[in-house]
C-alpha cells in the first residue's frame, strides 16, 4: 500500500506539473511545456489539480503502469475509450475551422503523432455523418499517412461518394509526367507558332509524301 501511494503521488505530481503549466526546470526539460495540454487548468491550484487526477485513479479513469520500473500515469480502458471520443469531437472541429479558412495544409504536422485507434474514428464519423465538404482536407491527409490509415480514408471518400486517390508515388508519378506532357505540349506550341508560312507549307508537303511512301509500301507488301 505504501509502495502504490507513493508510486500514484509520483505520477500524479507530473501530470499535476503539465496541467499547470509549470515553468519548473523540471517540466522544461522534459518538453512538457510542448504539449498540447500543457496548462490547460493554470487557472485552477496545484491542490485542486492534485485532487482531480486522485478522482480519475480512484474510479478507474486513469491507473499506474510499469515502463522498466518506472510508474507511468496512463489511461484504463474506459478512460482511454473516453478519451478516443474526445479527440474525435475536437479534430473534427479543427478540420471544420481549417476547411472554412481554407487552410487545409494544417492537417499535417497536426495528426501526426495523433493515435491510429483515434484517426480510424473520425473517418469513420466522417462517412457516417456524410461530411462532404471535408473531403478536400482528407485528400490533402492522404499522402503523409502510413497504408492503412491512407486505406481508411479512401474508404471514407468513398462513402462520401468522392473517388479514391492512388498510392502516392503512383500519384507523384502520374503528376510528373502529366507536367512534363504539358511542358513538352507548350514547347511544340511555341515551336509552331514560330514556323513561317513557308516552312508550315514544306512540313506540309513532306508529311504528304511520306504518307505515300507508306501507302505504296503497305500496298506492296499485301500483293
Amino acid at each position: 500500500m505504501a509502495t502504490d501511494a507513493i508510486v500514484a503521488q509520483a505520477g500524479r505530481a507530473g501530470v499535476t506539473l503539465i496541467l499547470k503549466g509549470s515553468r519548473s526546470q523540471k517540466a522544461l526539460a522534459q518538453g512538457w511545456d510542448q504539449l498540447p495540454d500543457y496548462g490547460r487548468l493554470r487557472r485552477l491550484t496545484t491542490d485542486q489539480i492534485a485532487r482531480i487526477v486522485d478522482w480519475c485513479i480512484r474510479h478507474n479513469w486513469l491507473c499506474i503502469e510499469y515502463n522498466r520500473g518506472i510508474p507511468l500515469l496512463v489511461h484504463s480502458p474506459q478512460g482511454w475509450e473516453r478519451v478516443k471520443m474526445l479527440w474525435v469531437a475536437r479534430v473534427l472541429e479543427w478540420f471544420a475551422e481549417w476547411t472554412a479558412a481554407e487552410q487545409l495544409e494544417r492537417v499535417w504536422p497536426a495528426l501526426e503523432y495523433t493515435h491510429r485507434d483515434i484517426k480510424f474514428q473520425i473517418l469513420e464519423v466522417i462517412g457516417k455523418e456524410q461530411c462532404v465538404e471535408l473531403a478536400p482536407l482528407l485528400r490533402t491527409w492522404f499522402p503523409h499517412e502510413v497504408r492503412a490509415v491512407r486505406e481508411a480514408i479512401n474508404r471514407t471518400l468513398q462513402a462520401l461518394g468522392q473517388p479514391g486517390l492512388p498510392h502516392p508515388k503512383l500519384r507523384a508519378e502520374r503528376d510528373l509526367l502529366a507536367t512534363e506532357l504539358r511542358q513538352a505540349a507548350t514547347e511544340s506550341a511555341a515551336r509552331a507558332a514560330a514556323l513561317s508560312d513557308e516552312e508550315i507549307e514544306a512540313l506540309i508537303e513532306e508529311a504528304r509524301e511520306t504518307a505515300a511512301r507508306e501507302a505504296v509500301q503497305n500496298h506492296t507488301s499485301n500483293h
